[in-house]
């Protein structure tokens, strides 16, 4: 088998001089291009990285900026979060002071702590508002809607009533990182 191949390379015409140095110039070339790509990512304004390694996990004192960045193709990878303030609707059923059930959406913004992206992707992942924001909403909001009757509750959009500064410190805590 391997001579029928070395007499087919014998019979193949040869090709100009210097055709293998021009080619292996073209694969290293092409080599360093895709390892230039794959070292460098940029992170748009309004938007923070931290880094995922392969060995060590999430680095906790890495937290990058807006700007361009390198990492070690495959060993590192960037995972990135928007962290500007973002609306979300949640509705929900809840009973008043009367015990009638009242539909209520209430428009939260919110937006995560650049400082603990790191912990907050460990103990949440990349979906923490859909674990987190419904639980706290639906506390505070059944809280505030259980000291009105039925009609009293049944504002117009946007007339607002204020929440109390007590419920509205403890829906802050709630979202703050638990020590340990």
């Amino acid at each position: 088998m391997a001579q029928n191949l070395k007499d087919l390379a014998g019979r193949l015409p040869a090709g100009p001089r210097g055709m293998g140095t021009a080619l292996k110039l073209l694969l290293g070339a092409g080599a360093v291009a895709y390892g230039v790509r794959e070292s460098v990512f940029t992170v748009e304004g309004g938007h923070r990285a931290i880094f995922f390694n392969r060995i060590g996990g999430v680095q906790q004192d890495t937290i990058l900026a807006e700007g361009l960045h390198f990492r070690i193709p495959w060993f590192q990878y960037p995972i990135i979060y928007d962290i500007r303030a973002r609306p979300r609707k949640i509705s929900s059923p809840t009973g008043s002071k009367d015990l009638q059930m009242v539909n209520i959406s209430l428009r939260v913004l919110s937006r995560p702590n650049a400082q603990e992206l790191p912990s907050m992707y460990q103990r949440l992942g990349l979906d923490y508002e859909e674990r987190v924001l419904p639980s706290i909403v639906n506390e505070v909001l059944k809280s505030v809607v259980a000291k009105f009757n039925g009609l009293a509750a049944d504002h117009p959009a946007g007339s607002g009533v204020p929440v109390d500064p007590k419920r509205a410190d403890r829906a802050r805590q709630g979202l703050q990182p638990h020590p340990g």
